[in-house]
């Protein structure tokens, strides 16, 4: 907001694509049912994404099934507000998330009242948990570290028919447990935040995520084990935000990505 960096002012002007902030949806092949994986401060807009994607009639309404969240950050949850008296108030709308987010939303108002109002619907589910979403289709959360200001943190499994796609948008660094479950998927959507370490002097030691460039040099056992891998989650000082950047050459030579909005998988 209120940025006058040159990415910022190239998106604002359309030279290079427009981000919002990370959010994933799950929607099934009949197109009747949605999953959202985060409620960004985007919520509105993303949303129109959603009914866009699912290709039927745009009534009224939420059109999910649940919210499923990461962890309590800003671009992670507080899109859940355009959920409350002022703006959709829908009826029991699941949200589902890990224990200590799960009581954060529980405890603290506004959400506390939404959850109150009967508007949401907060449910815990811990890591390793299996949700069923419908046939042949489930979710399971995979705890990541990330610094626990206002809760714990998790990525989210999905499991298709057709493939394996764990989405992590948000850690503090590459975990060698989390880099075996990576290697078990057929993609893994990850943290690219940062692309240097130095990137924002004095940044790794107040928001640490592990930079792009370490990170393709750790996971290139896990492209040769075949799992696709992208990143997401890319903060606007970050190169990877130009497509036509000597860094986005990189990445994209060596065999990884970088999503897009409105990037799609069919799973």
């Amino acid at each position: 907001m209120a940025c006058r960096c040159p990415t910022c002012e190239a998106a604002r002007e359309g030279r290079i694509p427009r981000r919002l902030a990370s959010s994933a949806a799950v929607i099934d092949r009949k197109g009747v049912r949605a999953w959202l994986i985060d409620a960004s401060p985007d919520l509105p807009e993303q949303m129109e994404t959603v009914r866009d994607a699912m290709g039927g009639p745009k009534v009224s309404g939420v059109p999910l099934s649940a919210i499923l969240l990461t962890h309590i950050h800003m671009g992670h949850y507080w899109g859940l507000g355009h959920l409350g008296k002022e703006g959709m108030m829908p009826r029991g709308l699941p949200v589902i998330a890990p224990p200590a987010a799960a009581r954060f939303l529980r405890e603290n108002r506004p959400f506390k009242d939404m959850v109150e109002w009967g508007a949401l619907d907060v449910q815990v589910s811990h890591p390793g948990d299996t949700i069923d979403l419908a046939e042949d289709l489930s979710m399971r959360p995979v705890t990541v570290p990330h610094r626990a200001d206002f809760s714990d943190t998790v990525a989210w499994l999905v499991e298709g028919p057709r493939e394996k796609v764990l989405y992590a948008p948000d850690m503090d660094h590459l975990e060698d447990s989390f880099v075996d479950v990576m290697t078990s998927v057929d993609m893994a959507i990850i943290d690219g935040t940062f692309y240097y370490r130095d990137e924002i002097p004095g940044a790794m030691d107040r928001v640490p995520h592990p930079p792009v460039e370490e990170s393709m040099v750790r996971l290139g056992r896990v492209l040769e084990g075949g799992t696709r891998v992208a990143f997401t989650h890319l903060n606007h000082t970050n190169p990877l935000c130009d497509p036509r950047s000597h860094e986005f050459e990189q990445v994209v030579s060596q065999g990884f990505g970088v999503l897009l909005d409105g990037y799609a998988v069919d799973i």
